[in-house]
């Protein structure tokens, strides 16, 4: 039973260290904030987090900067 849980929280554990990329990192790489914004919009990643806020600033200000052209 201990090494079930143990296991356990070993998955959780690493399944849970994705990197928090920076609106900098977002902006310097186009389809990485395309990659997040789609697993932010899909549920794959919680829309109220860090990643997912700095993947659409970077979106929207794109969006704004194009309908100004």
């Amino acid at each position: 039973m201990n090494k079930i849980i143990i296991l356990m929280a070993a998955v959780f554990a690493l399944s849970a260290c994705d990197k928090t990329y920076t609106v900098s990192d977002f902006r310097a790489d186009k389809d990485l904030m395309r990659k997040y914004v789609a697993k932010c919009n899909n549920g794959e990643l919680d829309a109220n987090s860090l990643v997912c806020s700095n993947a659409y600033k970077v979106r929207d200000t794109q969006e704004m900067d194009s309908l100004k052209k």
